[in-house]
């Protein structure tokens, strides 16, 4: 419809607006992840508030940076979506499911954890991307295995507590 109904500017102001779409979308997100950061994570080292604004301008132009290194590295957008659900899962989904369970430790095992999981999905996309198996089981793995790992041997507070009321169950 719009290589046969429309006049030559046309396709160009519509490319302009959806660009303009997402650069402000992609702009929300990197400020939330900036503000998420300096807030929860810097915040708890009891830092000013302007040494919070410094290290969320500081996060945003890092991630806004990697955000244009994984744009121009791959350049399908469903092998994009996938390696940033590939990132995502190792990350996320271990920590929310032992909490589920009723598995509770400190932050700092669940950091070590995190960083584990995220550096495996990293390390086999870059050296073991030829073989065929998908990153997210090993990232998966080697996240559970360094937090349990990490709170038993730093002997951190929690442990399985279980679910307080399986009631609601």
């Amino acid at each position: 419809i719009l290589d046969t109904y429309n006049y030559p500017g046309l396709k160009g102001l519509i490319l302009i607006g959806i660009m303009a779409m997402v650069m402000s979308t992609s702009d929300s997100h990197i400020n939330a992840a900036a503000v998420l950061f300096a807030h929860d994570i810097a915040g708890t080292l009891q830092w000013k508030p302007k040494q919070e604004v410094l290290i969320a301008r500081l996060f945003s132009f890092i991630v806004g940076g990697l955000a244009l290194l994984l744009a121009l590295y791959q350049t399908d957008f469903l092998e994009l979506a996938l390696m940033a659900w590939s990132f995502y899962m190792p990350i996320v989904t271990v920590p929310l499911l032992l909490a589920i369970f009723g598995f509770r430790s400190t932050s700092r095992a669940v950091l070590i954890g995190m960083a584990a999981g995220g550096i495996t999905v990293f390390w086999w996309d870059l050296f073991l991307a030829d073989t065929g198996l998908n990153s997210v089981v090993p990232g998966m793995l080697a996240n559970l295995v360094f937090i349990l790992g990490s709170h038993y041997s730093l002997q951190e507070k929690g442990g399985w507590v279980g679910i307080p009321d399986p009631n609601l169950l």
